[in-house]
């Protein structure tokens, strides 16, 4: 079975993000898989997925999504001291843009600022959603839920709407970095040099990938991988779909563009298990306890195991 991890904080703050995982479950949780369970890298698991294997020990890989800062200066020590390797999925819009906040957490941060009753009289000029469902929104889940319809520009132009972007920077500045940072070139080419860390594509700038006409998901896909590859000189052969969100145009065109190795959450397609290319993972949780999450690992292997 593959993990999913996104970040991973010294002091966790649930009213920030429940995105991060406090530094101390953590170290909890990759020592326990250690003693009980056999870790492996990614491509291993891949070339494992499609075997039946007779090993004592359940069979596990670790990944992390988005690529925050906090995978280098927290979670990268803790695999270094337990010698644990893992796949760090990047939303490579950070190798252009080296200040980039993903949408999703510049949402967060900004939540309490956001005044909703300006949207019944906008006029937001949509491309790819009728800004007539925008007007009705009222809370921040129906918010995250409408963003997610919507193409990179498209996004770009609510958030501004709501959360005009040069007003909030110097707010911005003043929050915990540590929750919205995103890994540096080099600090991923010393994970790299570990012999440990893998780099994956998480798209360039996070959208639901199957909402995206044709056009743009080819952007996404193949962007991102020539800003990591060229980042990082080396070739980048797995992506893992923002908010587990795909259907078969996505894994055609993710193949047709270089990629091995697709990473669902859940499958979605009828012929997913027996597609050698698509794998599914499991979510851990961050909010709840370590003992908790160890259990729920147990029991996953009966829907998301392989």
């Amino acid at each position: 079975m593959i993990l999913m991890y996104h970040g991973v904080v010294k002091s966790q703050n649930n009213d920030i993000s429940v995105n991060h995982l406090s530094l101390r479950d953590f170290e909890l949780q990759i020592a326990y898989f250690k003693k009980n369970f056999d870790i492996v890298s990614l491509d291993e698991l891949f070339d494992k997925s499609h075997i039946k294997s007779n090993h004592r020990k359940k069979t596990l890989a670790i990944t992390f999504d988005d690529g925050y800062e906090n995978n280098y200066t927290n979670a990268f020590p803790v695999l270094k001291k337990y010698n644990i390797p893992a796949t760090i999925f990047v939303v490579a819009d950070c190798i252009q843009n080296p200040g980039a906040i993903l949408w999703y957490d510049y949402l967060d941060i900004l939540k309490e600022k956001i005044n909703y009753s300006i949207l019944p009289g906008s006029e937001v000029p949509l491309a790819s959603k009728d800004f007539n469902k925008l007007r009705k929104i009222s809370n921040l889940r129906e918010l995250r839920v409408f963003l997610k319809t919507l193409n990179t520009r498209d996004k770009k132009i609510v958030l501004e709407t709501l959360l005009p972007f040069e007003k909030y920077q110097s707010l911005l500045a003043k929050k915990d970095k540590e929750y919205l940072k995103l890994l540096s070139v080099s600090q991923m080419k010393e994970m790299l040099e570990s012999g440990l860390i893998e780099i994956g594509s998480h798209s360039l700038s996070h959208p639901n990938l199957d909402i995206l006409d044709q056009k743009e998901m080819i952007f996404e896909l193949a962007e991102s991988k020539r800003l990591l590859e060229n980042g990082i000189s080396r070739t980048i052969n797995s992506i893992a779909f923002p908010d587990g969100a795909y259907n078969e145009q996505v894994k055609h065109l993710s193949i047709q563009e270089g990629y091995r190795h697709l990473l669902a959450v859940d499958l979605r397609l009828n012929d997913d298990r027996a597609d050698r290319a698509i794998l599914p993972r499991y979510c851990i949780s961050n909010t709840t306890t370590p003992e908790s999450n160890f259990i729920q690992v147990h029991m996953a292997f009966r829907t998301l195991g392989f």
